[in-house]
């Protein structure tokens, strides 16, 4: 991604809205089962596209060409329904505002909501036409009681803490949640037993088989379409992978015997199972048909510091707005943390941590411009940053600056800012200021 000179504003963003589809591939050809076909996917789209704008991830994933139904949901598989070339069958969000702007968009596609929701909030998420991750039995009734009062089936995918610790349904405890969710789908020996909040139980009891790709039958409110956990480690202990994958398997081996139709090791029909961020899947390939849930590494973030670096995706630029010349002694910034050791030359450039830059970069940052490198020097401001340009002299006011990402052959890479600030890369991007433009690049960038 080079250097562009043609934007007035203080400070923006630039997008490569063709990056996030390359670094999609080359991670479904790495997680590719050996001998079988490339996974599907579940693109995490949350936090605004995790910084860089939602609506730059939709162009750059073709997400408004996806078809409704598929894998994800409920529904028998229907011939009508190809797989896109992206492999994305669903999209991840955090918020019920997210999938409201995706839909606002135009997405027609399945989008799963992946936080918990309070049980009252559950008319909220049949609105909001998203399929819920259900971690909690209390919000799984209210689901099918106002599925029922609405006379609909909702889909739902469940869940299950392997020792994330933070949200799901207990593996160890799955004898005691799985007939109740069982019996809300009519699946199971408590089939037409469980009701939703407010609701008389109907139905019969009775062996009652999975009606659906996943787990539903009868007249029953709801319908189980998905199984999932969170790896807690893959990035930098992938040795605690196998003691969850055991727990999880044996919660499928459980909801199996049970009459849910939870595909095996070596795949088969049935629910959609998904577990694998970027860095689960790229420690091992998925199982048949097991979809993977990319984020990060979509918008250039790298899932691991020992695994593949993505293409970076967006570039923060500014410009020089005043240059100074200052004598030995002279302090800069609140606090003057800094003290000219020599006659310097400061730049002054208008960004700051009101933008979302870290403002732990104070004093060892560093930003890229025609030449060479400058440190930030003083605190950064919430609108300002000094960076020392003693050693540049051809610098002057109106000059390119890269804050960011690539300027010419030098970089200043997300992992680099991370590192400084103390923090990952998911939390710079998701930092990124609303103030700031995001400004898609041409598909060939113009050199500096």
């Amino acid at each position: 991604m080079g250097a562009r000179s043609g934007h007035d504003s203080r400070a923006w963003l630039e997008v490569d809205e063709g990056a996030p589809a390359r670094n999609l591939q080359a991670l479904r050809e790495h997680a590719r089962p050996p001998g079988g076909e490339l996974p599907p996917v579940i693109a995490m789209v949350k936090a605004d596209g995790y910084g860089i704008g939602i609506r730059h991830l939709v162009r750059g994933l073709a997400l408004d060409a996806l078809p409704p139904g598929g894998p994800a949901t409920g529904e028998p598989p229907d011939a009508s329904y190809v797989l896109p070339p992206t492999g994305i069958v669903a999209l991840g969000v955090a918020a019920l505002s997210e999938a409201r702007e995706l839909r606002e968009l135009g997405i027609r596609c399945p989008i799963l909501l992946f936080s918990p929701v309070l049980p009252r909030e559950a008319g909220a998420v049949l609105d909001a036409d998203v399929i819920p991750m259900v971690s909690e039995l209390p919000f799984a009734r209210a689901l099918a009681g106002e599925a029922r009062r609405r006379g609909i089936r909702a889909d739902f995918h469940v869940e299950v803490d392997t020792g994330i610790g933070r949200s799901g349904l207990p593996a160890r405890e799955v004898e005691a949640w799985g007939p109740d969710l069982l019996s809300l789908c009519g699946v199971g020996s408590g089939a037409g037993e469980g009701r939703g909040e407010g609701d008389p139980a109907d139905g019969a009891a009775g062996d009652t088989p999975a009606g659906t790709a996943g787990g539903a039958a009868g007249d029953a409110p709801l319908r189980w379409a998905g199984l999932a956990h969170h790896f807690h480690s893959p990035d930098d202990a992938p040795g605690t992978m196998a003691a969850q994958e055991e727990a999880f398997a044996g919660v499928a081996a459980h909801l199996r015997r049970q009459g849910l139709a939870v595909p095996g090791e070596d795949g088969g029909e049935g629910l959609l199972v998904h577990r694998r961020s970027a860095a689960a899947a790229y420690r091992e390939p998925a199982r048949p048909r097991e979809a993977i849930r990319p984020g990060i590494i979509l918008v250039g973030g790298r899932a691991a510091p020992d695994l593949p670096v993505p293409e970076p995706v967006v570039a923060l630029r500014t410009r020089v707005v005043s240059i100074r010349e200052v004598p030995p002694g002279a302090t800069v910034g609140y606090g003057a943390t800094y003290r000219a050791e020599r006659r310097e030359r400061w730049a002054t450039l208008p960004v700051g941590y009101g933008d979302g830059l870290p403002r732990a970069l104070s004093n060892r940052g560093r930003v890229l411009l025609d030449g060479g490198e400058a440190p930030v020097v003083g605190r950064i401001s919430m609108d300002l940053v000094v960076v020392d340009i003693t050693d540049l002299p051809a610098v002057s006011v109106g000059d390119l600056v890269t804050v960011l990402g690539r300027h010419g052959e030098m970089e200043i890479s997300l992992d680099e800012i991370a590192g400084h600030a103390g923090t990952i890369s998911y939390e710079v991007l998701t930092g990124l200021g609303k103030r700031l433009p995001r400004v898609p690049l041409p598909s060939t960038p113009p050199a500096t």
